[in-house]
């Protein structure tokens, strides 16, 4: 289903809660990021739970035109390489801000009851630390 993407301030600061990724409830929230996402894909390549108003830890990156990479419960154990500045744009916001991110992550989620580590660079990378912002209740 086709969410409304929030613009709250206040909702947007919340930060998200675990959840259980078997879970059906956890199952529709994904369903519905893909769909909002898909539905607003010239402009999006990242969206957080938050963002559809389910203040859970969950995000989802377009990795091509029809498929996205969903992360559950995520959680970054490390940044590496240069830090530089970023101008990001986010559906919650208009414009653009200036931002300092990392070239690369090390990521780990949840898939199924294991927990799965990655290591992720570039702009995919700064996704990642974006939509991370978005899960720890900070506003770009």
């Amino acid at each position: 289903m086709i969410r409304e993407i929030i613009k709250d301030k206040t909702i947007l600061s919340t930060v998200g809660k675990k959840v259980n990724p078997k879970a059906a409830d956890t199952k529709r929230i994904i369903q519905d990021l893909i769909d909002t996402a898909k539905e607003h894909k010239d402009r999006c390549v990242g969206l957080a739970a938050i963002q559809i108003n389910e203040p859970v830890r969950i995000f989802i990156v377009r990795a091509s035109e029809d498929k996205y990479d969903v992360y559950i419960n995520p959680t970054i154990i490390q940044t590496y390489g240069e830090k530089y500045e970023a101008e990001e744009g986010c559906m919650s916001f208009d414009g653009t801000k200036t931002v300092t991110r990392s070239k690369g992550v090390i990521l780990i989620h949840q898939v199924n009851n294991k927990f799965i580590r990655e290591k992720l660079s570039g702009f995919y990378a700064e996704i990642v630390q974006h939509e991370m912002d978005h899960l720890n209740g900070k506003l770009i």
